[in-house]
């Protein structure tokens, strides 16, 4: 079927380095551990763990998070 193996190249990684993966991979576990947990979308990420990935990647920041933000200001 084939003439050569096709080569395996991930589709996502967090960094070329994986002590800096395994470092990014605890603090996303930690910023997730801060959010409500409940999957509602409304930061604009689908989950909050896709949420934690963004901010500790520098795309997004953890007042994104609607229902943290009132909770902290004691609205929720």
């Amino acid at each position: 079927i084939f003439k050569d193996m096709p080569e395996y190249v991930p589709i996502t990684r967090l960094s070329d380095s994986l002590s800096e993966s395994m470092r990014m991979m605890n603090d996303i576990h930690s910023i997730r551990d801060l959010l409500p947990g409940i999957d509602c979308g409304s930061c604009g990420a689908p989950t909050c763990r896709a949420l934690a990935e963004d901010i500790v990647k520098g795309q997004s920041s953890i007042d994104r998070c609607l229902i943290k933000k009132c909770k902290d200001k004691g609205e929720g």
